[in-house]
């Protein structure tokens, strides 16, 4: 299974990287990111991710209905039931609401400037990130895990030009905060990050096969 090759390169990563951050420690090597096109219904993939895995439940920008919080309740309950961390992209607000572990924010947000407001203690904020202006104001935002993108190729940004293995390594290691590879990764990909300054992968559509 493609999810398993990745999941091994991802635990490397991640294994590696704690050697240099203390905080990778608690950090979930491997993150499924769901879609509410490409991924409508992630529940019966979260069975295939192993323990400690990460999910961030993206209900979509202007979709915080019932319906978005019906599924999102869905999802954290079969997280906790597998051992996986919660978190939901959009406002603390509605994060909070679903009980998640914290909280994602997309790249927009971060220039708006200001730091985030950490609701409880143990709260995770990870923020998606493109380049190393967005790695900075996500660090000075308060985030505690970048998601760097697109690595590679994605079926969701076709047209997006991609960083590479050698410029996302560059750009991971001069990173203040902890980066995780994103866009493109696949059991063939996931290799060539092998010797990445990353401490882990998340993705979409290769970890639903």
């Amino acid at each position: 299974m493609a999810i398993m090759t990745i999941a091994k390169t991802a635990m490397h990563l991640n294994f590696q990287a704690r050697k240099h951050l203390s905080r990778t420690r608690s950090m979930a090597p491997l993150i499924l990111m769901t879609d509410p096109d490409r991924l409508p219904n992630p529940i019966s993939v979260l069975e295939n991710l192993p323990a400690g895995a990460g999910v961030i439940y993206r209900p979509g920008a202007t979709n915080l209905d019932q319906g978005s919080v019906a599924l999102g309740q869905k999802i954290r309950d079969a997280c906790r039931q597998r051992g996986l961390r919660f978190i939901v992209s959009g406002p603390a607000q509605f994060a909070l609401r679903l009980q998640a572990d914290g909280q994602h924010i997309p790249q927009w947000q971060m220039k708006k400037g200001g730091r985030m407001i950490r609701p409880r203690k143990r709260w995770i904020i990870t923020a998606s990130c493109h380049d190393v202006a967005s790695l900075i104001a996500a660090s000075r935002a308060g985030a505690d895990i970048a998601l760097l993108s697109p690595v590679f190729k994605t079926k969701s940004h076709p047209g997006a030009r991609t960083l590479g293995s050698l410029k996302f390594s560059a750009l991971a290691q001069a990173s203040p905060i902890p980066v995780y590879a994103l866009g493109g990764i696949d059991a063939n990909t996931a290799r060539r990050l092998k010797g990445a300054d990353a401490c882990g992968i998340a993705g979409i559509g290769a970890l639903a096969q």
